[in-house]
């Protein structure tokens, strides 16, 4: 027994849902009264297209056939004139062709992911060159700070030194000039040892005259004691 809401159930051909361009309500073929057929769906998920009407199938038929349909000859010969007037649209002119079931490629997807794309890479680089900017700000800023105060001990080393190398620098003047005067010294005593040898000199020699002075004086006073005894004993 079938009720209203029976899953495809032929109730007297109610509650059907009829394919489009399907036959007419109780005759035969997929009408009301036949039970639901789904479309085949074609490969990539997309949903099929629906059969073309009837005045299409019949121009159709009339193509195969070779008859011309109306207004075609028209219509192509307007579009002759066109491509021939602007050739370098010629690329970009889509003929209408209600036989031909063509669905055109959707480009939305992939022009917003590319637009996403270009939108996070220029949200990127605007980041980076923020990011550039802010630390080339604060390095210009505390870089001098920082390397002077790094550089604050090592100035007082070196004016330590200095000061030390001037300190020893007036030493060693000092010193050059005690060398001098020490030079100086020496080289008068030196003439002093000089000049007191010559003296030493002349101070001996005259001693050597002396001590023979001394010894003839000794020789003559030998002769004449020895002459005062001989007139004494001759007396």
């Amino acid at each position: 027994m079938s009720g209203f809401g029976a899953s495809n159930a032929t109730f007297g051909g109610f509650g059907q849902i009829p394919p489009p361009g399907g036959a007419s309500f109780g005759g035969p073929g997929p009408g009301l009264g036949s039970p639901f057929q789904p479309r085949p769906e074609p490969k990539g998920g997309e949903p099929a297209a629906p059969p073309p009407p009837p005045y299409v199938k019949k121009e159709s038929d009339k193509r195969q056939s070779g008859e011309q349909v109306d207004g075609e000859s028209d219509q192509e010969q307007g579009d002759d004139e066109e491509v021939q007037s602007n050739p370098s649209s010629h690329s970009h002119v889509v003929v209408n062709n209600p036989v031909a079931e063509t669905r055109p490629v959707s480009t939305c997807g992939s022009a917003s992911g590319q637009s996403a794309d270009e939108a996070f890479e220029e949200f990127r680089d605007a980041i980076l060159d923020e990011v550039h900017r802010a630390v080339t700000s604060a390095v210009s800023k505390t870089m001098p700070t920082m390397v002077k105060g790094a550089l604050q001990p090592l100035e007082k080393k070196l004016d330590g030194v200095h000061l030390m190398l001037e300190s020893q620098g007036k030493r060693l003047s000092a010193l050059s000039k005690t060398t001098d005067r020490v030079a100086d010294d020496t080289r008068e005593l030196s003439q002093s040892v000089k000049s007191l040898t010559g003296r030493l000199e002349g101070l001996l020699t005259a001693l050597g005259q002396v001590e023979s002075d001394l010894s003839s004086i000794g020789t003559k006073r030998q002769q004449l004691l020895s002459e005062r005894d001989q007139c004494v004993m001759q007396t």
